[in-house]
């Protein structure tokens, strides 16, 4: 409401809904949660057409360049985090 009513933004609730997803996502990166990078997709998903129809067509691109680093950050966590939770030895097979 406040972008709506204290802003000429022509489109306030897709530039609230993004500041939102991305102070989500900063707070998951924060606390490193492998979450946080499916709110950076759905934000660039978001931001790609909001620029695009705003006529900031390269920034449009640059969004889906984020995008694209997002989706590696994931596929990188996920196969980090997957590489430490392998098949647990028992200690007394270890000693």
């Amino acid at each position: 409401m406040l972008l709506d009513r204290a802003t000429d933004s022509t489109v306030p609730f897709w530039d609230a809904l993004t500041t939102a997803l991305s102070l989500a996502a900063t707070y998951g990166q924060c606390r490193k949660k492998v979450e946080s990078w499916y709110l950076w997709i759905a934000t660039d998903v978001v931001y790609v057409p909001l620029y695009a129809h705003k006529g900031l067509y390269l920034t449009s691109l640059l969004y889906l360049g984020f995008m694209a680093l997002c989706v590696a950050g994931l596929l990188g966590w996920r196969r980090e985090l997957a590489g430490r939770t392998g098949p647990a030895v028992p200690v007394e097979a270890a000693a």
